[in-house]
């Protein structure tokens, strides 16, 4: 068996179990299939749920103790066959946690995917997307001129002087490691378990929490941690 092979409904059951803690739950969580193509399974309250504008399927969780912070979890589970039971081992292919401001504002996702396949640029496992400066992605524009007065320099200015020159970059597409074996070996994708999964998702949900809730709080800050 696979090291990315797992079992649906247990899974579904440890990720619930680690949610828990940190959403607002007055009813229980389940988790719903959205895609039977390609096994997208999200996260949902079983009674009353909020989706994102415009996103009838995306489903986002309030997070406990923290103003205006929500998340959504998506799982991606290849079944073997059609109509194969829960109770089966399925093909692990990746897992995303989007966090964001409001009910309509994503500003960054967690992911850590499986592939089988080889791509052209191995991307790091578990890693990041976050999303760029809305105003910036809706003029096209970039503040070239605030690098130019902090910095100087004849290049910074004739850049400044035609953004065309500037590439076209989508920076909510680029993956920031969060966690690659650099360091010991060439590798930027981390051996993927499902222990090493469930420690990975508390610990980036925690994570990402206390940094939002720290930046709202400040002196009264205190840590989910405690929760």
């Amino acid at each position: 068996m696979s090291s990315n092979q797992v079992k649906p409904k247990s899974f579904h059951s440890q990720c619930i179990g680690i949610l828990s803690k940190y959403v607002e739950c007055h009813d229980p969580l389940q988790f719903e299939l959205v895609d039977m193509v390609k096994g997208v399974y999200v996260l949902r309250n079983t009674n009353t749920s909020i989706t994102m504008d415009g996103k009838p399927h995306f489903y986002i969780l309030q997070v406990k103790n923290s103003k205006g912070l929500f998340l959504h979890l998506s799982v991606t589970l290849k079944a073997p066959r059609h109509g194969a039971s829960l109770e089966t081992n399925h093909e692990f292919e990746g897992i995303s946690v989007q966090f964001l401001q409001g009910a309509g504002r994503c500003f960054c996702r967690a992911e850590w995917d499986v592939k089988k396949s080889k791509e052209k640029l191995a991307h790091p496992q578990p890693h990041w997307h976050w999303g760029g400066d809305e105003e910036s992605k809706e003029t096209g524009k970039h503040d070239t001129e605030t690098v130019v007065e902090e910095q100087g320099g004849s290049f910074l200015q004739e850049v400044a002087a035609s953004p065309s020159k500037l590439p076209s970059i989508d920076f909510e597409e680029m993956h920031y490691a969060m966690a690659s074996k650099w360091a010991t070996q060439d590798s930027v994708t981390e051996d993927f378990t499902v222990q090493r999964l469930c420690n990975w998702l508390k610990n980036c949900i925690a994570n990402v929490i206390d940094q939002y809730n720290y930046q709202v709080n400040k002196g009264v800050f205190v840590s989910s941690k405690t929760w």
